[in-house]
């Protein structure tokens, strides 16, 4: 996943997760060193998304983004 993208940006503004290149071994191993250390102090939880975040990122909310997308694509068609 390239640390610019979209995914990485998602983990980074959510702090759901880390994010390093993936040809990047000192940072890789330092960040799985990180959450071995959490885990091992039980202080690695769970990231809480908000309601909002939560919403954006359901199956139904892609779903009708994915719609949409699809009716734009047929001539004469304007997307609702």
């Amino acid at each position: 996943m390239p640390p610019d993208g979209s995914a990485a940006r998602l983990i980074r503004e959510t702090g759901s997760g880390i994010v390093v290149a993936p040809d990047d071994v000192d940072a890789i191993t330092g960040a799985l060193r990180d959450l071995e250390q959490q885990w091992r102090n039980g202080t690695l939880g769970a990231p809480r998304l908000s309601p909002e975040t939560l919403e954006q990122l359901s199956r139904r909310t892609r779903a009708d983004e994915l719609i949409e997308l699809l009716a734009g694509l047929i001539p004469g068609r304007v997307p609702a």
